[in-house]
């Protein structure tokens, strides 16, 4: 194709003059800070999922079976100093080989299957726990926190942090993962430093069966609010959100499919063909 030198012109002053590059940038960058105290609608909902899957993943009483397992152990039975080890150990062990299993997963299962699990098994594992430590069953009470740990450590232990950088556009993501971590360890805090106040009020199985009920909220909330977020655009992220603002559905019914970007796919395919680069250029 060979082009003279007033048609390669009038091709630029075109190109210049589209939609892909006649937005001027804006004179000065909004603050993500103030973005995130005065989202706009699509940008609220991103912030009660984001923040609340953070704030779900510690609500459950995770800090406190971690701090408190001989307490726990005690509560359901075990007796002995050595027996308390032996089962710390335990528990531990199966924390840690199904971290790798949740880090081997959350790429290949998605996002959103993994924390629908993760928050129905910790739900069942504290009701089961409560069970354990009211019928003081030591191997009850094992069993549950074995169970507790394998699925907070697949699911809504390493999504978390992988929900939030994916759900938020540029702009506002590196300010939301951080305040999303604040919130997560705010409320990592509160449960930690009031666990025995609130085992002293309900008691130890009561405790664990009110976060239980959490962990069913959460459960819910999932299923309801949060998206997989699995190998899916920022602009599909986005339009998603705007559907749920708009009472579009709930996640279980939306596929992110469907809010592919055609129409800027169709200017910028549009704009190449009628302005590809020439072979050759007359010289004036």
């Amino acid at each position: 194709m060979v082009m003279s030198a007033e048609e390669a012109e009038a091709c630029i002053e075109d190109l210049q003059g589209s939609p892909l590059t006649a937005t001027p940038r804006p004179a000065a960058r909004e603050s993500p800070w103030k973005k995130l105290w005065n989202p706009t609608k699509v940008h609220r909902m991103m912030m009660i999922v984001g923040f609340g899957v953070s704030i779900a993943q510690q609500a459950n009483g995770s800090e406190a079976v971690v701090y408190y397992i001989p307490k726990i152990m005690a509560s359901a039975g075990v007796k002995g100093d050595a027996d308390k080890l032996k089962f710390n150990i335990l528990i531990g062990a199966c924390r840690a080989a199904f971290i790798g299993v949740g880090c081997y997963c959350v790429d290949r299962l998605g996002r959103r299957p993994l924390l629908l699990v993760s928050t129905a098994g910790i739900a069942g594992c504290l009701f089961a726990l409560a069970l354990g430590v009211w019928a003081q069953s030591a191997a009850g009470a094992i069993i549950s926190l074995c169970g507790f740990m394998a699925f907070y450590s697949v699911g809504v232990g390493p999504v978390n942090m992988v929900l939030l950088s994916e759900i938020f556009p540029y702009g506002l993501r590196a300010t939301a993962m951080s305040f999303g971590l604040f919130v997560n360890r705010l409320v990592s805090g509160l449960v930690a430093t009031s666990f025995l106040s609130i085992s002293e009020l309900l008691s130890m199985s009561g405790a664990f069966g009110a976060f239980g009920v959490i962990a069913v909220s959460s459960f819910v909330f999932v299923w309801i609010y949060v998206p997989e977020t699995k190998g899916k655009s920022l602009e599909e992220m986005h339009d998603f959100f705007a559907s749920l603002v708009d009472g579009g559905g709930s996640a279980e019914h939306v596929e992110l499919e469907d809010f592919d970007d055609v129409e800027f796919e169709d200017d910028f395919d549009k704009l190449s063909s009628e302005c590809r680069t020439p072979t050759h250029v007359a010289m004036m």
